[in-house]
């Protein structure tokens, strides 16, 4: 073996870094095998020695939790929307922070912390247990994050982590979904009629069948009268804090897609569109006199609940005409080519279509049979 300063050759070829490393003031040996020419040691040395030293740093034992905090939370921006990150931030301030906040994680993050936390959280019987389990997912993350990035070792973060357990809540029961016949959308047209605006809207509403944010979301530029098209690129979301937000994050990739009308349907929201001066980014149907503030989701749900009382039909929420939708369109889909029209037309893919969907026509077809059998 010979050694050219911080570098050494192996007694097989190869070469391997052996040296003295200062690591939080103290000096540790570092050693690195297997680079295959002196070169390629030199031009790694810099490399080895940061991840060397991050390695062996006890640089979390001055790092407060508020620090960490904010690194976890860099990361979530990335990977998550906007209105998550709102959610994120009152588990942070309600339930983290004035519990850890201006501490050292080394005293945070260890068992008896995580511990004494976990039990005050579970005990106290102002929050949900829907909320608890929330929290303890969101602090389960935390921990991982941490370890991940060797803000802790593995035998903290296991420590940790096992004193985690998530909290059993009741979940909300299934509910009906309800589909109307054709002689209960008839009605709820017939009382709707009267009113021109609520009548589009509703009309609108039912043939696209997009969900509500999405509606909500329509803007001038969204529909192209020429080719009888409306295009999904963006919806309404509600941000605690901020109230109504546009966003063009959709919930899935194949949420972005274009509808095709019918003629009687395009002409009469061309005629409403012209009527009333929408332009591109104005919301086609907005709140007032302001055509930027589109129409609240608790507006459209009144005045849905209204005319279903009115028309005397079972009332459903705004979610359950695209169940509505999608049956009648999965009665008519019988092809392959057909069946991936319906999924694009509802923004799913075909095999969520046929999953949701198509059975619950398949359930109809069993009770028509059992209907028979008793005639």
């Amino acid at each position: 073996m010979k050694s050219r300063g911080a570098f050494t050759k192996c007694d097989n070829g190869t070469w391997m870094i052996d040296t003295q490393v200062k690591v939080d003031n103290e000096w540790k040996h570092f050693k690195k095998k297997g680079f295959a020419t002196l070169s390629a040691a030199q031009s790694a040395f810099d490399t080895e020695r940061e991840l060397f030293i991050k390695k062996h740093s006890k640089h979390h034992e001055v790092m407060l939790f508020d620090d960490l905090l904010d690194k976890y939370r860099e990361m979530r921006r990335v990977v998550v929307d906007e209105s998550t990150l709102v959610c994120d931030q009152s588990v942070y301030n309600v339930y983290l922070l004035p519990y850890f906040s201006k501490k050292l994680i080394k005293d945070c993050l260890n068992r008896d912390a995580i511990n004494e936390w976990y039990h005050n959280l579970v005990d106290t019987p102002k929050y949900s247990n829907n909320k608890k389990s929330k929290v303890i997912t969101r602090m389960k993350d935390l921990l991982k994050f941490a370890y991940m990035h060797e803000y802790i070792d593995a035998p903290t973060y296991q420590s940790c982590d096992v004193c985690l357990y998530q909290v059993k809540y009741k979940k909300r029961p299934d509910t009906e979904r309800v589909v109307w016949s054709k002689e209960e959308e008839t009605d709820f047209f017939d009382a709707v009629d009267g009113d021109k605006h609520d009548y589009l809207m509703f009309r609108l509403f039912f043939t696209c069948s997009p969900r509500l944010g999405e509606f909500l979301g329509l803007t001038g530029d969204s529909f192209d009268y020429k080719k009888k098209k409306l295009t999904i690129k963006q919806q309404v979301k509600n941000v605690v804090g901020k109230g109504a937000v546009l966003t063009d994050k959709l919930k899935t990739h194949e949420s972005y897609r274009t509808i095709v009308l019918d003629r009687e349907l395009a002409d009469m929201l061309n005629e409403y569109i012209n009527t009333f001066s929408i332009k591109a980014d104005d919301f086609i149907f907005h709140s007032g006199k302001n055509k930027k503030q589109p129409v609240s989701r608790n507006t459209f749900r009144r005045k849905l609940y209204h005319y279903c009382e009115l028309a005397g039909v079972r009332k459903i929420n705004p979610h359950a005409s695209r169940h509505i939708s999608a049956c009648k369109l999965a009665r008519v889909a019988t092809s392959a080519e057909l069946i991936e029209a319906a999924a694009r037309r509802l923004g799913h893919s075909p095999e969520m279509f046929l999953n949701t969907y198509a059975r619950h026509v398949d359930d109809e077809k069993e009770n028509e049979l059992l209907r028979r059998l008793d005639a």
